[in-house]
């Protein structure tokens, strides 16, 4: 599951933010020099995005909680519900097609 590595790594993006007061952010240019591909660090950045934590205001990357224990009981609690739910999809259409008639 690469969802377990983009969790380890918006974690890592989290600590930098934190450790930085809040004033940073892990930008992709900062990846990049960390050795991070594109592809890795727009994985976890949109575990982030998905869970709640970060809101991208015109390419501006905002921390919607107010810490990084916030953050990551909110990440956590989003990868738990979405790792408990990722059964395959066998039926997409089984339901939802009542409303036609």
């Amino acid at each position: 599951a690469s969802n377990t590595k983009a969790y380890a790594d918006a974690v890592e993006m989290l600590k930098y933010w934190a450790e930085s007061d809040g004033e940073r952010w892990y930008s992709r240019a900062m990846a990049n020099s960390q050795g991070w591909p594109d592809k890795r660090h727009k994985a976890a950045q949109q575990l982030l995005v998905d869970s709640g934590v970060l809101v991208i205001n015109e390419k501006r990357p905002r921390v919607m909680v107010e810490s990084f224990d916030a953050a990551m009981r909110q990440l956590g609690e989003y990868v738990e519900r979405v790792n408990s739910v990722s059964v395959p999809d066998v039926h997409p259409n089984t339901y939802g097609d009542e409303e036609d008639d």
